[in-house]
């Protein structure tokens, strides 16, 4: 989220589905003029639902890059996560287990 602020932009929080992360039917929702990029999360190493995701995307021509903290080394449909949407992002602290 700091790196979000940092550049000035601001974050639209969506809603989350049963897995815990972005619900990609809420995203239609949430798109606005001024939103340029999604950026799903792995909530506890479980994968959003990528396909879905990156169609409405791609509809709204919007990038999605992938916060992968929590899914290292995880897949999605036989690819591995962080490497789906425009870019994929990786962190690592004490909170994040390997």
């Amino acid at each position: 989220m700091k790196a979000i602020l940092d550049v000035r932009a601001q974050p639209v929080i969506v809603e989350v589905d049963e897995s815990l992360n972005m619900s990609p039917q809420s995203l239609e929702e949430a798109i606005t003029p001024r939103i340029r990029a999604f950026i799903p999360v792995r909530m506890l190493g479980v994968p959003a639902a990528m396909d879905e995701i990156m169609a409405v995307a791609r509809k709204h021509s919007l990038l999605v890059l992938e916060d992968n903290a929590q899914g290292v080394g995880g897949t999605y449909k036989g690819k591995n996560l962080g490497t789906i949407g425009d870019g994929g992002a990786f962190s690592f602290d004490f909170g994040k287990a390997m």
